[in-house]
Parts: C-alpha cells; structure tokens; sequence
C-alpha cells in the first residue's frame, strides 16, 4: 500500500494514513492535563465535582478557568447562551474559608444588584451547605430562583447551582433539584 503521493512540492497522505496519524496524535495526548476551551489547564488540578442532571441531554457551553478558579456552564439541549431559561453551573475558588462566609458573600453580591432578595440555608455541615435564594426587580436581569450547594475539598470550595428565570420553582422541582445537587460528585483524578 502506497501511503504517500508526491504533488509537486508537497506530500499528500492517503485517507489511511491520515487516520493513522491522526489517532497517533490522539494517544500521545491522552496523558496530558485537562485543558478548558481557552488552553489553559483545568482547576484545581487532580480534581473536579461530576454534576447530576436530570433526563435532559445539557451541553457544556462554557468552560474558564484561571489560576485559582474555574467556571463550567450547562444548558439544556435547545436553549443557547444569549436565550437561556435554565442553567447549571459550576464554580470553584482556590481559598480555604467556611461554607456559611462563601454563601454570606455571594448573598451579598446578590442583594447589591437586586431590590429583592430572598435567601435562606437548606442544611448545612462542615463540608457542604445548601442554599436557596429568589431575586426580583434586579438590574437589567429577569426574575430567576436558583438552589446550589457549596462543597468544601482539600484543594478549595465548590459551587454547583441550577437557575431558573421568570417564576419561582415549585416544591417539587425544588427538592427534584436539591437531590440532584446532592448526587454530584467529587471526583479525585490523580
């Protein structure tokens, strides 16, 4: 089998050496570091929290991550980034302080750009705690409710939280959701 063919200057492989390149490419990148969509490494390293959906397919649809933080962003399959309706997300900060100083200060954020605010803690323990909060008449933002978790690691503090704009969630998608939070996963990849 004659792999190459000379064009002139250049060299075209045939479609089987191109395959063949390219899953040589593929393995000898597989032991390299988890990067996000900009190139820059995943964080923290040697760890990440495995969200839960529900029966929906989601679609990564964003994905930063600097030194000592990172942003990953669900959506459900048919809603984009600039029309969503419902959003989970996932945040990790680098620092080491408790889980009810983290929710404090992201209240805090919240109640500085919205008349209405209203939070509260579900449970909480040494390693994780859960919230609710619902905002209305917020700057240039629809009405939305969201419900998360902290999640406290050795490497810094996890968020994982679904939102949901236009009207309060009910009872029933309230604990569907707090169940879910609940099952997402710290996992170890060292």
């Amino acid at each position: 089998m004659n792999c190459t063919r000379h064009s002139g200057s250049r060299t075209v492989f045939a479609p089987a050496a191109r395959f063949i390149l390219l899953l040589a490419l593929l393995i000898a990148g597989a032991g390299c570091r988890t990067l996000t969509r900009d190139g820059s490494p995943s964080v923290p390293e040697g760890e990440y929290l495995k969200p839960a959906f529900d029966g929906r397919t989601w679609i990564l649809t964003n994905r930063k991550a600097t030194a000592n933080s990172s942003l990953t962003e669900y959506l459900p399959e048919g809603q984009s980034p600039l029309r969503w309706q419902e959003s989970l997300g996932i945040t990790f900060q680098n620092r080491q302080t408790s889980l009810q100083s983290e929710y404090e200060s992201f209240v805090a954020s919240l109640r500085s750009g919205c008349r209405v605010v209203a939070a509260r803690v579900r449970k909480s323990n040494d390693t994780e705690l859960f919230y609710e909060w619902r905002a209305n008449q917020c700057y240039r933002q629809p009405d939305q409710t969201e419900v998360g978790r902290f999640i406290k690691s050795p490497r810094g503090i996890y968020r994982i939280a679904y939102v949901r704009k236009g009207a309060a969630l009910t009872d029933r998608d309230l604990e569907k959701w707090l169940a879910l939070l609940e099952k997402a996963e710290l996992r170890n990849t060292d």
